[in-house]
Order: C-alpha cells, then sequence, then structure tokens
C-alpha cells in the first residue's frame, strides 16, 4: 500500500535558512520527521517531535472529534457504549466455571448496573427505540450504515420530545425511511409497512414531523436509485437493465417527470426495455414488484414513449391497454 506523505511549510521561522544555500524554502515532512530544504534538497533536521495533539478518529460518526483512545461509539446503545459491560459468561477471566454463589453476585450486580445507566429520564424508552430500530432493520436485511444513521435519527427525535407519547416502532420505521432516503438506499412507504406491519398514514405523518422539526436534509428520491432493486428482483437481462438505465438519464431533462413518483418511472422504463430487447416481463409483475398499479405503469410507459418517441409494439397489435401509436402502418402496394 501507498504511504501518504504530509508536508508542510514553515511559517513561523523566518530566521531559519538553509546552511547550504541560505534559501528560506524550508518543508517538514512529517512522516519521514524530517526538515527539509525546498531548494537543494539538503535534510537539515532529522527525527523532529510531533508537538502537536494525538487527535485520532475511530468512527465515520465522529471524523472530526476529539477522541485520543477508546473503542469507537456506537450509537445503537443508549450510552454509546462508553460505560462499563458485566458480561453474561458464567466463566471468570481463566475460564473456570463460576461457583452458584459468584453467580448470584454477578446477577445482581448487572441488574443494578442496568437500572443506574437507566435511571435519568427517557433513557429507558432510548434503549427500547435503538433495539427496535436494530430489529426492524434486521428484518428489512438493511446495511449496517443504514442502522448506525436510523439510530442517530431516533437519538435526536428522542432528544427533541418527538417520541413522548407516540408509538415507538413508528418513530422507528420513520427513522429507518429517513435513513435509507439520507444514504441513497431507498425504500418506499409501502415496502416498510408491508415488512414491519406499521400503520402507513402514522408512519407518513411522522415522517414529515421527522423531516420538519430536526430540520434535515433529505435529498428528493430518484429513478436511477430504485432501479438496480427493482431490475434485480425481476432477474432482467444486463442488456435489458442497461437500456432501462438509458432511458431513465435520458428523462432527466424533461421537468414533468421530476415530481412524478420514481418507482412508476422506472416501472415504465422496464417495461418498455424488456418488449425492446426481448426479455419480456408482464405488467403485473412489474408492477407488484415496483409497488405501484397498473395503471401508473402503463401511463408511464406512454409518456416515456412518447418523450423518447419510442414505439415498442408493432402497428398490427397492441399489448398496451390505451397505446396510441405515432408511427404510420406499412401500405400494402397491391
Amino acid at each position: 500500500m501507498a504511504q501518504t506523505l504530509i508536508e508542510e511549510k514553515v511559517t513561523n521561522a523566518a530566521d531559519t535558512k538553509c546552511p547550504e544555500c541560505g534559501s528560506h524554502d524550508l518543508v517538514r515532512d512529517d512522516y519521514r520527521a524530517e526538515l527539509v530544504c525546498n531548494a537543494c534538497g539538503l535534510v537539515i533536521e532529522e527525527d523532529l517531535i510531533d508537538q502537536g495533539p494525538e487527535w485520532r478518529d475511530f468512527d465515520v460518526y465522529k471524523k472530526y472529534g476529539n477522541s485520543r483512545v477508546g473503542a469507537p461509539a456506537n450509537p445503537m446503545i443508549p450510552d454509546k457504549g462508553l460505560s462499563t459491560e458485566i458480561p453474561l459468561s458464567a466463566k471468570d477471566a481463566h475460564g473456570r466455571s463460576l461457583s452458584s454463589q459468584a453467580r448470584m453476585k454477578f446477577y445482581r450486580m448487572r441488574m443494578l448496573h442496568n437500572q443506574v445507566r437507566q435511571s435519568k429520564r427517557g433513557e429507558r424508552s432510548l434503549g427500547e427505540g435503538l433495539r427496535q430500530v436494530d430489529r426492524f432493520v434486521s428484518l428489512m436485511r438493511l446495511p449496517p450504515a443504514i442502522r448506525a444513521e436510523a439510530g442517530l435519527v431516533y437519538r435526536k427525535a428522542a432528544q427533541k420530545g418527538i417520541v413522548r407519547g407516540r408509538s415507538i416502532a413508528v418513530i422507528a420505521a420513520a427513522s429507518i425511511y429517513v435513513a435509507c432516503r439520507m444514504d441513497g438506499f431507498p425504500r418506499t412507504l409501502r415496502e416498510i409497512v408491508d415488512e414491519l406491519k406499521v400503520d402507513r398514514k402514522k408512519l407518513s405523518r411522522t415522517y414529515t414531523i421527522l423531516n420538519r422539526q430536526l430540520r434535515l436534509k433529505i435529498p428528493i428520491p430518484r429513478p436511477e436509485d430504485y432501479l438496480p432493486r427493482i431490475a434485480e428482483a425481476l432477474e432482467l437481462e444486463p442488456s435489458t437493465r442497461a437500456m432501462a438505465g438509458d432511458m431513465i438519464r435520458d428523462l432527466s431533462a424533461e421537468p414533468r417527470f421530476a415530481s412524478m413518483l420514481p418507482t412508476g418511472t422506472v416501472a415504465g422504463a422496464v417495461y418498455i426495455a424488456s418488449i425492446l430487447n426481448s426479455d419480456r416481463r408482464s405488467q403485473d409483475e412489474i408492477s407488484k414488484t415496483a409497488g405501484v398499479s397498473e395503471v401508473t405503469l402503463r401511463n408511464r410507459a406512454r409518456q416515456i414513449a412518447d418523450a423518447l418517441e419510442i414505439d415498442p409494439f408493432p402497428p398490427e397489435g397492441r399489448a398496451l391497454v390505451g397505446w396510441k401509436s405515432n408511427r404510420t402502418p406499412l401500405q400494402d402496394d397491391t
């Protein structure tokens, strides 16, 4: 692995100059711990001592933190994993089994320790909410980055007092929805409702509250973010997936598609691409996979075909209900 060379100009040594050429253009090489003349290359000093702080980063969420030692902070634990843990193991440090009296002693110590850790107001509900977030993420088979982001969103909601008086499960589901949107791994409300069995109206209302109260900068979902997952679920050929992706990129210049449901746009592009590439999928299969109705699928397919001037069907037969082709049929010379 190539090692990064960290250099900086020496600005606080106006009277320091190279003894060889007299130049003041000196560079401090922190990797080699040397002071080098930039003009002639002479190494003026060696084995320099770094007098700066030892700030080290153990976590992407503490990128600019001032941590010197210790494990990374875990947002899925109420105290972020900074307190002492008493394990559930029935063996000592040497691997020997504990006696019954020692087990009871450690059980009481563990119980008292947990009560002290959650003695402050709201800590018990915060722990329950974070456990709910962890369980929901596992059910939806989401990556660890989404788990950490959803935990941070739930923690902020708890600090703002949004959790009070509301369902912990709905807040946890809304936090996961927000985390998926923020990390470019979007999931639709219908998917979350079907997977987590929460009320859709409450979930939508809670998401609006989180977005407003926490002032989240959530990007607008793009159709290309949904295409890989939908194409994989439909087991499309690579050429069909690439053709649908080209259609979606071409539609980015059309202002009217920006306000439409992105999953509907993906469904229409996939449907047209599957026909043109002889990798046919039914409307019912595509609509169920994308989470849209067949009417939305047909409408988007017609709009995409008109915008890109595509006619995927021959003039003698229309497989799409209500399809109006702009192409004139061939005339018989006889």
